[in-house]
């Protein structure tokens, strides 16, 4: 092997050699971009692996982007490095950092995208007793723009149908006639992009209930709606001379 080809092997090596001296020995991962739902904590989640610097040179979280938040201490344990936020507005784009330095002296960073949903709180309407053989609506909470909703029986008679259209926060029941009583639970569900929410609601068909119009409790007094209530008393007349 000729003297040129040993140099050029040699400065190769050398090459090689120092590039990998010189490489980074941590790495962060901020994670991927989320949106957080009505309901759950905004907390900004990543991860870290290899060796970092002294103490204090763990991966803290930083704003990079958006109206201004505040945004927790960073808490580091078993890799995982967390970040609480308050302060925050719906549907507003937040960019937030992850930052490191490893023990080689590398700086070491990712970013990542947070959005809070704007989904509307979602109401199923109260509980109600519906007539035989009358249409009920439902009485669920409007959807707004870029929302949808739909309704489905989570349990009760099967005899109960699915109010029509069922995608209708307002959709009607048809309740059938019964020869007893029938009650079903019906949840309204609203999605708008990665996030949903529900709420349920009781529907009771009297079907042909007994109902006395002499009780006063709520749930007769509304069962006495449903009819054509009729009621009678003995009247006693004493004609005087």
């Amino acid at each position: 092997m000729s003297k040129h080809l040993h140099l050029i092997l040699a400065f190769s090596f050398l090459f090689i050699a120092g590039f990998t001296a010189q490489a980074q020995n941590c790495s962060v991962n901020a994670g991927i971009n989320t949106t957080i739902c009505p309901g759950q904590s905004f907390t900004l989640r990543g991860t870290a692996t290899g060796l970092f610097d002294a103490p204090g040179s763990e991966p803290v979280w930083s704003q990079i982007s958006g109206p201004s938040v505040t945004v927790s201490s960073t808490t580091f344990s078993g890799g995982e490095a967390t970040a609480a936020i308050s302060g925050y507005a719906v549907n507003v784009p937040y960019t937030f950092r992850l930052t490191g330095k490893c023990k080689d002296g590398s700086l070491v960073y990712q970013d990542v995208v947070y959005k809070v949903s704007d989904l509307s709180a979602v109401d199923a309407g109260p509980d109600a007793i519906a007539c035989p053989g009358t249409p009920y609506t439902m009485q669920a909470t409007p959807l707004a723009p870029g929302e949808t909703g739909v309704w489905t029986r989570i349990s009760g008679s099967a005899d109960m149908p699915v109010p029509s259209p069922a995608s209708s926060p307002t959709a009607v029941l048809n309740v059938n006639t019964s020869a007893s009583v029938q009650t079903a639970t019906y949840r309204w569900t609203v999605t708008k992009g990665d996030c949903s929410s529900f709420s349920d609601v009781v529907i009771t068909n009297l079907g042909t209930e007994t109902v006395d119009a002499h009780r006063s409790d709520d749930d007769n007094i509304i069962a006495l709606n449903c009819y054509n209530v009729t009621t009678d008393m003995q009247l006693k007349c004493i004609i005087c001379c």
